[in-house]
């Protein structure tokens, strides 16, 4: 892909979270707790529909809910007889925001 278009690209993923900079992005999810909270989501989603420029009705919240769930089965799966279990700590970056777009 030509680097013009991959910056327009990043550009509408930001703006999907209502933010201008990747920066801004990374830093509201930087030091975030490993895990899930009492509702089985992980603290990574729970920054994400946080977001008070997130466009809701690009993003959904049920959509980013159930992305989240999708990950915390397949890891569930990984882990069923591993030992030692993994544990997945989340990082914000350009391939998972490439991801999120296809939740449209």
């Amino acid at each position: 892909m030509k680097i013009e278009k991959y910056l327009v690209l990043n550009r509408y993923l930001l703006s999907l979270f209502g933010v201008d900079e990747f920066k801004t992005l990374q830093n509201a999810l930087a030091e975030r707790r490993v895990g899930h909270d009492a509702e089985g989501r992980s603290y990574f989603l729970n920054v994400l529909l946080s977001l008070a420029g997130r466009d809701e009705n690009r993003l959904a919240e049920v959509r980013l809910i159930a992305y989240d769930e999708s990950i915390l089965t397949d890891v569930r799966k990984i882990n069923h007889r591993r030992e030692p279990k993994i544990v997945l700590k989340y990082s914000i970056s350009h391939s998972f925001l490439r991801r999120s777009s296809s939740m449209r």
